[in-house]
């Protein structure tokens, strides 16, 4: 066999003989991009900023000089300054007491106890009521003279019941215009000093002699004393009975309130704890870069000049921050710019929803992984039932700082926090009072401080140090407090940051907020109003 026909006789049956085999690998070529593309990073034209560097500070610094008025109005004017009617407030705060403390008289067992832990003792209540008075008609800065004179009528029957003869002497004796009435002078000093005749008792009736006083605990004890002097005894027990039965509605109302803060406080703690258990509370969080769907310098912008919007607002229509009376305008007036802007300027231009900010949408689908993959956060899902619970969980704890600082003696000035709207102003002024404090409040200040200003922070700092930064400028805001209740607000706000932090819900930290404020202001109504 020749090397032809071995050629032959290695192809199989059915091949071509011109078929060549295999040569080895494929040669490397080099694609035409090397190495691999990446996908696309996000570009700065996704989220353009609307409002340039120069234009957001421009709209700080008007922001700044229209707060610039609050600053000075709430440093150079005490709590008694800010008060409209002051002499009318404190003679209804200390004739409540007064009410309250006789009918303590003979009380035992726990409704003492409780009594004692949260109103003092009788000689405490007693003295600061001087106290209070005292305070007023030294200021005299907004005390006329015929209030003046009214005032000093309830604080000389205060003093008499006291036995504080040297300081009624000193009252009586006051030379201040308008001089008390003589006639109640006369009755005063007859009945608690033992001095003068009995003689303008049969000249004098009682009626007359009360002009100087207004219904209340005052007038009720001069009243039956007056009676005793006439000895007509049964008109001065019923008298007597009466002041014990307003203080025993006051008891009674006390004992609510304080119940439902305690029960507000221990559900605050079962929730608290077993989140601090769980580890639900977000607070080692690092900062997050798309942690608001706008930009940083955009949310300051809106925040800025909706601030400027509000108070160019006030001074065109004359609705104050500083007059009580017209508040919940004010806070609308300051609501609606901020709703506005946001819409316009942050929602509206970025193509989002409000329901996205109300209620965060729960991504369905698995998350991507790898190095490029987007950054997800597993948000907690919205129902009526998570809604209370972070409600409840933020009204407790607000009442526990506000227990906490009272029980360490962090109180503040005595006029620090009286609502004059809840006291003296009619019904639909209450009412108007509770929605500014329970509906236009809670969503103007949790859509500036939490969704903008919190949100815009988040994106350069961790969780607690945008939290607390925020929440400074929150308290800031409340300067008509002391100094413990800047801090309870900080807290609070530090609170309501971590809720949004966890939820990024609008509609949590609202009805939180708004559930806080309708508590307190139901319990001022009850205790004052």
């Amino acid at each position: 066999m020749g090397r032809a026909d071995c050629g032959d006789a290695m192809n199989e049956p059915g091949d071509s003989p011109s078929q060549e085999l295999p040569s080895g690998p494929e040669p490397f070529t080099t694609p035409e991009s090397f190495p691999p593309e990446l996908p696309p990073e996000p570009t700065e034209a996704g989220i353009k900023p609307l409002f340039s560097i120069e234009l957001t500070v421009v709209s700080v610094l008007l922001a700044m000089l229209c707060q610039w008025r609050a600053v000075t109005y709430y440093t150079e004017n005490t709590p008694l300054d800010q008060l409209e009617q002051p002499v009318k407030l404190v003679v209804r705060v200390v004739e409540r007491d007064l009410d309250f403390v006789d009918a303590t008289t003979g009380v035992g067992g726990i409704p003492r106890w409780i009594y004692r832990l949260t109103r003092n003792t009788k000689a405490a209540i007693v003295e600061n009521a001087q106290y209070l008075y005292d305070n007023v008609l030294r200021h005299g800065r907004y005390v006329g003279a015929e209030d003046r004179a009214w005032l000093q009528a309830h604080y000389s029957v205060l003093l008499g019941e006291a036995g504080e003869t040297n300081l009624l002497a000193q009252v009586l004796e006051a030379s201040d215009p308008p001089p008390l009435r003589t006639n109640f002078v006369d009755a005063v000093r007859r009945i608690y000093l033992k001095a003068g005749s009995s003689a303008s008792a049969s000249r004098d009736p009682p009626a007359l002699i009360l002009e100087s006083l207004t219904p209340g605990w005052a007038h009720d004890k001069l009243a039956a004393r007056l009676a005793r002097e006439q000895q007509d005894m049964a008109e001065a027990q019923a008298l007597e009975a009466g002041v014990r039965a307003r203080g025993a509605i006051q008891q009674r109302r006390a004992l609510v309130c304080y119940a439902v803060q305690a029960g507000f406080v221990l559900i605050a703690i079962t929730i608290v704890a077993w989140a601090v258990w769980r580890r639900k509370i977000p607070w080692r969080g690092a900062k997050e870069e798309s942690f608001s769907p706008w930009p940083i310098q955009d949310a300051i912008a809106v925040v800025a000049l909706a601030d400027v919007a509000a108070t160019v607002l006030s001074w065109t229509t004359g609705a104050s921050p500083f007059r009580y009376i017209v508040q919940p305008v004010y806070l609308l007036q300051s609501l609606v710019p901020l709703v506005l802007l946001t819409h316009l300027c942050l929602v509206k231009q970025r193509g989002l929803s409000w329901r996205s900010l109300l209620v965060p949408e729960r991504a369905t689908a698995e998350p991507e992984t790898g190095a490029n993959a987007p950054a997800t956060t597993s948000f907690p899902r919205i129902t009526p039932a998570t809604v209370l619970a972070y409600a409840l969980a933020l009204t407790g704890l607000d009442m526990a700082v506000w227990w906490a600082l009272y029980a360490i003696g962090g109180t503040g000035h005595w006029a620090e926090g009286m609502d004059e709207t809840l006291m003296f102003g009619s019904s639909a002024v209450r009412l108007a009072a509770v929605v500014n404090a329970s509906v236009f409040g809670p969503i103007f200040e949790e859509l500036f401080y939490r969704v903008l200003l919190y949100g815009a922070l988040r994106m350069r700092f961790r969780v607690m140090p945008a939290a607390c930064l925020s929440s400074f400028l929150f308290a800031a805001t409340h300067l008509q407090y002391s100094l413990p209740g800047i801090l309870a607000v900080f807290l609070f706000g530090v609170a309501c940051a971590l809720a949004y932090e966890r939820t990024r819900s609008l509609v949590v930290v609202m009805v939180a907020h708004g559930l806080t404020n309708l508590l307190i202001t139901c319990m001022d109504i009850m205790l004052t109003g």
